[in-house]
């Protein structure tokens, strides 16, 4: 994975990355400062290994800007100056990074590409439950339904992760995380939420198989209590279970 994500950096930064190569003979002028970050960020990365792929963008600024320094300065450092060539690499550049800026947006546009599974059919489900103004929750790994939906999250942890401990290098559910901190204090403030907002709307992606969240399915918390008592079960949309609300009064008596 640490070498797909390496040659994918690779790949969609080529125009910064050439232009390093190309004008390397600059890089004695370029500001300490500039390195500095740059290391800052390479170092900044390695914790994110366990993570791999969104803080590889840590490396993009200082990159970004010293590619534009060095293509910014002119060539008179060379003996035979070539404005012509200054010209032409940073054409190159610009028509490199259109043309990846326009991949990426062509790709992220398909169906093919949608790396949320936040699909069109969950979608409808969750509008033909709940009206604008309504607030719903997703239980598990797809925070991005919450906006693809247009609806207000009823908690403030977009993922539940934060209160059921679910993170990407964690194979097993901590022990008892609603006596144990710091799960404890985040379960006051859900429960704390979810009295203030009932969710009209409750997305349980534990029963998809997706990203692991099987083991961490409602029944293993109170709030499974709180489903079961207070919410409908209308069946599984994409192996996802759909819950509408029926008795606001009861989530707000159970919600401790």
């Amino acid at each position: 994975m640490l070498a797909a994500i390496v040659g994918l950096f690779v790949i969609l930064h080529l125009p910064v990355l050439s232009s390093l190569w190309t004008r390397r003979a600059r890089l004695h002028g370029i500001d300490p400062v500039i390195w500095f970050w740059l290391g800052g960020a390479v170092i900044a990365v390695i914790p994110g290994f366990r993570f791999i792929a969104h803080y590889f963008q840590l490396l993009v600024p200082p990159l970004a800007v010293l590619a534009g320094i060095l293509l910014s300065s002119t060539s008179t450092a060379r003996a035979t100056p070539d404005p012509g060539r200054d010209l032409r690499d940073v054409r190159r550049v610009l028509v490199a990074a259109s043309v990846i800026a326009a991949l990426c947006t062509l790709a992220a546009s398909s169906t093919l590409a949608d790396a949320s599974q936040v699909r069109p059919e969950l979608v409808a489900a969750i509008d033909a439950r709940s009206a604008p103004h309504d607030r719903i929750l997703v239980w598990g790994a797809l925070p991005e339904a919450y906006w693809r939906a247009r609806r207000l999250p009823g908690q403030r942890f977009l993922s539940v992760g934060y209160v059921t401990g679910k993170w990407a290098d964690r194979s097993h559910p901590p022990k008892d995380p609603e006596a144990v901190e710091p799960f404890r204090s985040r379960w006051l403030i859900f429960d704390r939420d979810l009295r203030a907002h009932p969710p009209v709307v409750v997305v349980d992606t534990s029963t998809s198989g997706l990203d692991g969240w099987d083991t961490y399915a409602p029944s293993r918390y109170r709030f499974g209590q709180v489903l079961t008592s207070c919410y409908r079960d209308d069946g599984q949309i994409d192996r996802m279970t759909i819950w509408t609300l029926i008795d606001a009064s009861c989530v707000r008596q159970l919600a401790r």
